[in-house]
């Protein structure tokens, strides 16, 4: 349903299908810089860069970003929420965090 909710709202944007991945791979950077800050929050800034050369040449994660599937926006968001959700330990963090974990899991069955 959550996937579904993405095209929709792209597809009323007038957005094909091309356009549509260019979307999921400008997520999969955003998850990138995520998993960079992750790594350097819970660790120090060698692990954050480790972890975000890993991320980025990983092929399986890199090619759903060029097929309409849900695995893409499902991993990505993932790294996302996680990051919201423990970037600072203030109240509007974590229902903000939560929410999008909420919404994330609506996207794969």
């Amino acid at each position: 349903m959550g996937y579904n909710f993405f095209l929709s709202l792209m597809f009323l944007l007038n957005l094909d299908f091309f356009t549509i991945s260019l979307v999921q791979i400008f997520i999969s950077g955003i998850a990138g810089i995520c998993i960079l800050k992750i790594g350097s929050l819970i660790w120090d800034q060698n692990i954050g860069v480790l972890s975000l050369i890993m991320f980025l040449f990983y092929p399986h994660i890199q090619i759903f970003n060029f097929y309409i599937l849900t695995e893409s926006l499902f991993i990505n968001f993932i790294i996302i929420g996680f990051y919201i959700l423990i970037r600072n330990y203030k109240l509007n963090s974590i229902i903000l965090g939560t929410l999008f974990l909420f919404y994330t899991a609506t996207i794969r069955p």
